[in-house]
């Protein structure tokens, strides 16, 4: 018995190494998957970001100028501090021209339609015009 014993120790040495080493390859698998589908969810994030900024440029006159994403939380340029996350738009407003009765006085006097010859007359009324803002988005830490 312990001959045959003794006889068997180092196959047993064996089977115990060759079983760590298949539980070492199994987590190492495991490990690559989730690697693999951290990054094809990166990959569709990416390509979602990419689409998402297409389609706001595609709106009327919307162009993303910069993204900014500080992890310190400050903006050196908007001369601010735990601001996070910032993008900066360029937005163009076009406003048609305005009808007079849309001008007409509403903080308290009554519209000139219904105010008789003594009321004062409405404002002319607006041509068209084209407005270029350039605006920062800031973004609360931690909400992006």
């Amino acid at each position: 018995g312990a001959a045959l014993r003794s006889a068997l120790d180092p196959d047993e040495a064996a089977l115990v190494s060759v079983r760590a080493e298949v539980t070492l390859l199994a987590g190492a698998e495991r490990s690559s998957r989730r690697e693999a589908a951290a990054m094809a969810i990166i990959a569709e994030t990416g390509a979602m970001i990419h689409e998402q900024k297409a389609l706001v440029e595609r709106l009327q006159d919307v162009q993303v100028l910069a993204t900014r994403a500080d992890p310190s939380g400050a903006n050196v340029e908007l001369g601010t501090s735990g601001s996070g996350a910032s993008m900066t738009l360029r937005i163009t407003t076009c406003v048609p021209s305005t009808p007079t009765s849309a001008m007409e006085l509403v903080d308290g006097f009554r519209a000139a339609a219904a105010a008789g010859p003594s009321a004062p007359a409405p404002p002319p009324t607006a041509p068209p015009r084209r407005v270029t803002h350039t605006m920062t988005v800031l973004f609360h830490p931690g909400s992006t």
